[in-house]
């Protein structure tokens, strides 16, 4: 296995924010400067920041090496500007949350082949709803945000 193989399995899964939106997506090796009202909500997958970790336990006795991902799935919903009253949006949240639940729990190895199944998600972490700027600098748009934070546990 490799990061990439975990990270096209997130990118595989398909939560909804409402019926009637389509959620974009950004991978970690193709993320864009800047971001449009246009372009939202979009899930940018892999991002640095320091939610995101890795750790790599070494066994002994010719078992496998085993790692633990954490990886950020964060969520763009729309600018804070055009906002009318985020309570007016927390059943959205709320949905895009137990809607990515669903998605994880229907495929827990990240459409890891049966024969190939080295990977296994162990947990979804939620912070939601924050306003974060994009980009990461002063008088950027601030946007509303859902961070997701994936444990995958891999076997090397």
């Amino acid at each position: 296995m490799s990061i990439s193989s975990i990270m096209t399995g997130l990118e595989g899964l398909a939560p909804t924010y409402s019926s009637d939106v389509v959620v974009n997506i950004w991978a970690y090796d193709a993320m864009k400067d800047t971001l449009n009202e246009s372009e939202c909500p979009v899930r940018m997958i892999g991002r640095a920041d320091d939610k995101q970790s890795a750790a790599l336990e070494v066994n002994n006795l010719s078992n496998k090496d085993r790692a633990e991902w954490r990886l950020l799935d964060r969520c763009y919903l729309f600018p804070v500007m055009l906002d009318q009253g985020i309570e007016n949006y927390n059943h959205k949240i709320l949905e895009y949350m137990d809607s990515y639940m669903t998605a994880v729990s229907a495929d827990k190895c990240l459409s890891a082949a049966a024969s190939d199944a080295t990977r296994l998600v162990t947990s979804v972490e939620f912070s939601a709803p924050y306003e974060l700027p994009f980009p990461d600098v002063s008088g950027a748009p601030v946007f509303w945000v859902v961070d997701a934070v994936v444990t995958v546990e891999e076997y090397r």
